[in-house]
């Protein structure tokens, strides 16, 4: 065989032959040299690159030049030939193995937030991430590559109840609604965040659409229907096998991220602004629309659009907020009292559980409502008959960290509670964007929303002021 010798880097290769040898190549028809083997290894990221067809056919192996050196001017072979010119052949064989790691998956590897059951957020997390890629955690069908029929196939362990784990769940966007992203005609309001927690629309009603690209919710006058009709969105959230049993033998079959479980932290924001062209408003005689009457005022009276009606049933809503406990204090920032009065500020409640026997689903923080609201400040931007003439939008931002809730307007902090709670709902539910939450609550006449944003996990106070920075110049440019 004659000696090879590969340059530093193996870009260029020497081959010296001695005369026996070149004596044999020109008997036997040629000479093979073994230069160099080739391995071709995935890429650490884990996506495939996958080989072009003509490799299996031969490639070539790059330039090659001949040259020969002789220590006589020339030499006789045995049948008189003189050697003056070589032909060589330049080809590259290429022989490719596979090799397959044993996969080790168990549904619970698709609990991503590890919060003990699977669920479609999950799986749809995992696989928007690793599709095209060979990790072998989630090839279900051990073919070397995870596909979207991984995904099919990792769908049908939904719901399935895993272990608790000591490893805390990842801090992530769980849910991410922008009025950008709906089209209309279109029968739901698509999810960002990865995890396909689209909304559809209430009743199929297409909302109004402004020119700014929000999304026109509440209770107001539809063409099509030619009447008041409710537009907003929903979504089931929690799904029980039998809501009819006592609360502690129900069996949860389906919470979606965007829902705290019993005293967990939480985030949401929202923006949004009350319409200029409906009176958001307590119209007792009639005097901007249909008259309501003075209203039951056994409790504190609202209009809540975001989240779902949870007495004694656990979870929160968020709205604005009507009135107080008495018709004194309901009259006395109205201009009309006697006939209309504009809603001023805001409500935020959760619940914290219910007494059962035994108690189930109930906050450390005891149980009932824990209930935030200020109406005497006039952050909506109404004026005496419910408009918003002054065109006031409003960035909020509410945080849970342990038993302190949070809530943040337009970058100002308006409320902080230290004795907050809250609890799992305790019954399968929709949850409300945009109509109302039910359950002895006002009707939203006009509500213009651009955005809905959930999280697993408590904001910090710069990520909480570089949103709403982001929000501000998105939304209204500047």
């Amino acid at each position: 065989m004659p000696q090879v010798q590969i340059t530093e880097g193996g870009s260029k290769f020497e081959a010296v032959f001695s005369s026996d040898e070149l004596s044999q190549s020109i008997v036997g028809g040629g000479q093979l040299i073994n230069v160099c083997d080739f391995i071709l290894s995935y890429p650490n990221n884990g996506y495939v690159e996958l080989l072009p067809d003509e490799v299996l056919d031969g490639i070539e192996l790059g330039d090659v030049s001949f040259s020969i050196e002789e220590d006589v001017e020339q030499f006789e072979l045995v049948n008189g030939q003189l050697i003056d010119s070589i032909s060589l052949t330049n080809k590259l064989s290429l022989q490719t193995e596979y090799t397959f790691v044993e996969n080790t998956f168990t549904p619970c590897d698709l609990d991503r937030d590890q919060n003990g059951v699977v669920s479609q957020g999950d799986v749809n997390a995992i696989y928007n991430q690793y599709v095209g890629t060979t990790n072998s955690t989630y090839d279900l069908d051990n073919s070397g590559l995870v596909t979207e029929n991984d995904r099919e196939l990792a769908l049908q362990y939904i719901n399935t109840l895993c272990a608790p784990t000591d490893d805390p769940p990842l801090q992530e966007l769980v849910l991410d609604l922008d009025c950008f992203n709906f089209v209309p005609g279109e029968n739901m309001w698509p999810d960002a965040s990865g995890r396909e927690y689209h909304f559809n629309l209430i009743q199929s009603r297409q909302p109004t659409i402004r020119p700014d690209g929000a999304i026109k919710c509440g209770w107001y006058y539809d063409d099509a229907d030619e009447g008041v009709r409710a537009h907003g969105f929903f979504r089931l959230s929690t799904i029980y096998e039998d809501d009819n049993v006592p609360l502690e033998d129900k069996i949860l079959t389906l919470k979606e991220d965007y829902i705290p479980d019993t005293d967990e932290d939480f985030s949401f924001e929202v923006v949004f602004k009350m319409s200029q062209d409906e009176s958001n408003a307590l119209d007792i005689t009639g005097m901007v629309g249909p008259p309501q009457g003075i209203p039951n005022l056994s409790h504190p009276a609202s209009a809540t659009w975001l989240g779902y009606q949870l007495y004694q049933d656990g979870g929160w809503h968020f709205g604005t907020f009507l009135d107080g406990s008495t018709m004194s204090t309901l009259r006395q920032y109205a201009l009309y009292p006697d006939d209309i009065v504009p809603y001023r500020g805001w409500t935020f409640r959760s619940h914290r559980g219910d007494s059962g026997d035994p108690p189930a689903y109930v906050s450390n923080q005891g149980i009932g409502m824990s209930t935030s609201n200020n109406h005497t400040l006039p952050v909506l931007g109404l004026n005496f008959e419910g408009f918003n003439i002054f065109n006031t939008y409003c960035i909020v931002q509410c945080v849970v960290k342990g038993n302190t809730f949070k809530m943040y307007w337009n970058g100002e902090l308006v409320e902080n509670k230290t004795d907050f709670g809250i609890a799992r709902p305790n019954n399968t539910k929709n949850f409300v964007i945009g109509g109302t939450t039910g359950g002895g609550v006002n009707l939203i006449k006009g509500v213009d929303i651009y955005m809905f944003r959930a999280y697993n996990y408590g904001l910090q106070e710069e990520q909480i002021h570089y949103n709403r920075e982001q929000y501000t110049f998105k939304y209204f440019g500047s």
